[in-house]
């Protein structure tokens, strides 16, 4: 097998707010997509309010049927969960001072899995969509980001030579978000048109810990006729 990597956008001045659409007629397997964003603080500075927030959506699709789908917080975690390697995040809050969040979509159990990539040439209109918006959290200005400063980067990470082209690669979608009650119980459906190999849990309020949030997580089948995990968070977590 070689490897390469194929430059599809450096630094793309994206937007204040919107989608941008890229296409994705790459014809060897993709083991990852790397994207890079960046943007500039305000002249005055640019309190709690990050990259991560402002990428809301990273999406791969074929026309109408969206084969990933997900935040940046979320791209983060499961970058850092297969590889073990904490995504380069260059976060500030000083005046006129530059973020630049990089983090791998991974469409197998790892970098250059040769056994699960995505194979482009097997969709008809295959494209990369990043929706963003710079006023997610603060309004664009002097306590916020700049306006058109947002850029992105997007690296596809090539494998040739594989012989046999994978047919298969691994789906990430957000199943459902939530502001949970003040106490109490939440059920999640769980869609089964495909096998699943993880479960991201992210739960969060400023100033607390992901157990104080969530005490127990329960996943059963068949009207609890199997249970396969009913856990403490605090014990999760711990492992």
């Amino acid at each position: 097998m070689r490897t390469r990597d194929a430059v599809l956008h450096y630094q793309k001045v994206l937007a204040d707010a919107g989608t941008e659409t890229i296409d994705l007629d790459l014809v060897d397997p993709v083991s990852a997509l790397e994207l890079e964003f960046e943007a500039t603080n305000g002249s005055t500075s640019n309190l709690e309010n990050f990259l991560s927030d402002v990428i809301t959506k990273v999406e791969v699709v074929d026309g109408s049927n969206v084969l990933v789908s997900l935040n940046q917080s979320q791209l983060e975690a499961l970058a850092f969960y297969k590889t073990g390697v904490t995504p380069a995040l260059f976060p500030s809050e000083w005046a006129s001072g530059a973020q630049r969040h990089n983090a791998l979509l991974l469409f197998g159990r790892r970098l250059w899995d040769p056994e699960y990539a995505m194979d482009f040439t097997r969709y008809k209109n295959p494209q990369l969509k990043v929706t963003s918006n710079l006023a997610a959290v603060r309004a664009v200005g002097n306590t916020g980001f700049v306006t058109a400063t947002l850029k992105a980067t997007v690296v596809a990470k090539v494998m040739e030579q594989l012989g046999t082209k994978p047919s298969k690669f691994l789906m990430q979608k957000e199943i459902e978000s939530f502001t949970s009650a003040a106490s109490g119980e939440k059920r999640v459906d769980l869609p089964t048109d495909y096998p699943y190999r993880m479960l991201l849990l992210r739960a969060y309020i400023e100033g607390s810990d992901i157990r104080e949030v969530i005490t127990q997580l329960k996943l059963t089948l068949d009207t609890d006729a199997f249970i396969p995990i009913n856990r403490y968070v605090q014990q999760l977590d711990a492992q």
